[in-house]
């Protein structure tokens, strides 16, 4: 007798993914890097300002200290439209502080009233300046005001040395 066997194949065991599966994966790979790119985005402007904030307080800084030690040399001093002008005893030289749209200035001149120095302070935008009146002429003041709430406002006051 003569047998024939039948044979059935069996299917062979899988391996791989079916394409439901892997859009799956990466659908959900793609909202996990959205998330962490909007994080990094998010990480690096929250350093970027932190930088500007921190580079416009050192030259707030760098501006009240030379503003400080500029008046207490100073002989007297005038104020008017955003400026202030120092004189000194020896009368060699003239300082001008004056404010413009995103910077302080300092300008040196000379006995010939030629521009000997010239510095910027740099403050950005997001400060305004104001000259409150002085109640004294031994005294001057400036306000720097930060646009934005998060922005501090700084108040440089000046006072001339009193002659013993």
């Amino acid at each position: 007798m003569n047998r024939h066997r039948i044979v059935i194949p069996r299917p062979l065991p899988r391996s791989g993914f079916t394409i439901i599966e892997l859009m799956v994966v990466l659908s959900l790979l793609t909202v996990l890097f959205s998330g962490l790119i909007a994080l990094v985005v998010s990480i690096q402007n929250n350093a970027q300002r932190s930088d500007r904030q921190f580079l416009s307080r050192q030259e707030v800084r760098r501006f009240t200290d030379d503003f400080r030690r500029d008046f207490h040399r100073s002989r007297s001093h005038t104020a008017e439209d955003q400026q202030v002008e120092l004189t000194f005893d020896d009368e060699s030289q003239t300082v001008v502080y004056s404010a413009a749209e995103t910077s302080l200035i300092r300008t040196v001149s000379d006995a010939d009233g030629g521009i000997a120095k010239r510095e910027d302070y740099k403050i950005g935008e997001r400060f305004r300046v104001e000259f409150p009146n002085s109640e004294t002429s031994d005294a001057s003041r400036w306000r720097l005001v930060g646009k934005d709430e998060r922005d501090p406002t700084f108040e440089i006051v000046a006072t001339r040395k009193s002659e013993p």
